[in-house]
Order: C-alpha cells, then structure tokens, then sequence
C-alpha cells in the first residue's frame, strides 16, 4: 500500500510519518510500499499547522492547489467557536489505585519503606 505525507515544513516528521504509516498498514492487514512527501503549501511559523493540515487535507480530496483553500482553512480556524474542554487525569488515585500502585513497586524492587514516598506526577 502506498501512503502520502503532506507537511508545510518539510521532512520535520520524519521519521516518526513512517512509522505511524507502517502502524495503520499493520492494523489493517497491508504492508507499506512507499511514503512519498509533498509539500504544497509552505509554512512559515510554528503555530499555522491546523490551517496547513486541513488545506493540504483538501488538496488531497479535491486536486486543487489553489492558494485561496490556506487562506479559508486559516479563516475557519480564526472563526471557530472556542470548545469548552477540561483536563481529565488530573484528580490523583483512588485509594485502591494507590494500595495497586505500592504492591506494583514492591514487586519491582522497590523497597517497602521507599514505595510509599513514590507518587505519580501531577
């Protein structure tokens, strides 16, 4: 099967692209051939790459190259209402986690004394 990779900075993801792309070919049953890269818009900055994604995302759907779809992808990003999110993850463990966490330690090699002093991050 052969993939595409489209990117506004070019080789900046190699080579983590064929890695995922030999992922999803797994996953499906297929074997990756060829991962051609394209770059048909250039970016610039660091902080445009949601507008470049969904361009270059046209481009491959539609065949067009014309510059205004970076210019409607930029705008429908700038016009996007803001989505009310929350981070999960972040409440600590329930006491049963914790007691499952220390017996995990200890069965690593972690001392007894010490496991208890050990706590996740955040």
């Amino acid at each position: 099967m052969q993939g595409e990779v489209f990117d506004g900075m070019p080789q900046r993801n190699l080579p983590q692209a064929p890695r995922l792309a030999r992922l999803l070919c797994a996953l499906a049953g297929k074997e990756l051939t060829a991962l051609p890269e394209a770059t048909i818009w250039l970016q610039r900055d660091a902080h445009s790459c949601g507008a470049f994604a969904l361009a270059h995302a046209t481009h491959r759907l539609t065949g067009s190259s014309c510059p205004s779809l970076l210019v409607e992808a930029s705008n429908f990003l700038a016009n996007f209402p803001p989505v009310p999110a929350t981070l999960f993850g972040q409440g600590g463990l329930t006491s049963d986690q914790e007691q499952a966490l220390l017996k995990l330690l200890v069965s690593k090699g972690v001392p007894q004394a010490a496991s208890s002093q050990r706590r996740p991050i955040g």
